[in-house]
């Protein structure tokens, strides 16, 4: 089978073509056009997608400026702020305190690779990158924006056991743990439209039989409640406007 690529589609009348001319990519030292999960910024200025085979982020602006490629070595883009440009991925990293996990599932700890995974953001506008993990014995999984734009949740295990879930200022702020028990694995993250609530999917390490299930934490009363047994990514209908 060919590879994948990202194309881009007109609703109005049905064309479609290269998100990325091939002789912008052939400048760029590119020979395929092979790339996958493309985003979108909130404005429609950026598409971002990634290159498996160079083992890039690369962003588009389709407002006359030039590429901009980022190295990044998980197979994912992360996701744009919802309020402006900056792209939140995580990036694999060498740490002593390996505890890289599998995002749909049980954690796999490998403790001899001595790789985990940090979150990072990109700004566009100051053109700086900030790793939110740098220094820390952190391992983190994809994070989620609120809709707001100010704030990040994310699944971050440190020593040991399963990802926990974070909250963290997107400037690089304060990070707060919203959990702390090693044996439960929270992941697939999603933000109610308003930014109240957020959902998540948690799964109990103790018992190889153990299923997932779909939680909910209310970010104004602090309190959590399960949604739904044996149940997993979560996601919220777009706000009725």
């Amino acid at each position: 089978a060919a590879p994948p690529e990202v194309w881009l589609l007109d609703p109005a009348n049905g064309r479609t073509w290269p998100a990325h001319p091939r002789e912008l990519l052939a400048e760029a030292g590119f020979e395929t056009l092979t790339s996958r999960y493309p985003r979108w910024s909130a404005d429609g200025r950026y598409l971002a997608y990634f290159k498996p085979d160079a083992h890039l982020v690369v962003i588009l602006d389709w407002q006359g400026g030039q590429p901009i490629l980022i190295p990044a070595n998980l197979n994912d883009v992360g996701g744009w702020s919802p309020t402006g440009y900056q792209l939140a991925y995580t990036e694999l990293t060498f740490d002593s305190a390996a505890h890289a996990g599998e995002e749909e599932g049980k954690p796999h700890t490998d403790e001899g690779s001595g790789l985990v995974s940090h979150l990072v953001i990109t700004d566009l506008v100051s053109q700086q990158t900030i790793d939110l993990a740098s220094g820390l014995a952190a391992d983190d999984g994809r994070p989620a924006w609120r809709p707001d734009g100010a704030l990040l949740a994310l699944p971050r295990a440190g020593g040991g056991g399963g990802r926990q879930l974070w909250t963290i200022q997107a400037g690089g702020g304060q990070a707060t743990p919203l959990t702390d028990d090693p044996l439960i694995n929270h992941s697939s993250l999603a933000w109610s439209p308003d930014g109240r609530y957020l959902a998540f999917m948690r799964l109990n390490l103790s018992s190889s039989d153990s299923e997932p299930a779909v939680w909910l934490y209310d970010s104004q009363t602090a309190s959590f409640r399960l949604i739904q047994d044996r149940a997993f990514l979560p996601g919220w209908l777009p706000a009725r406007q």
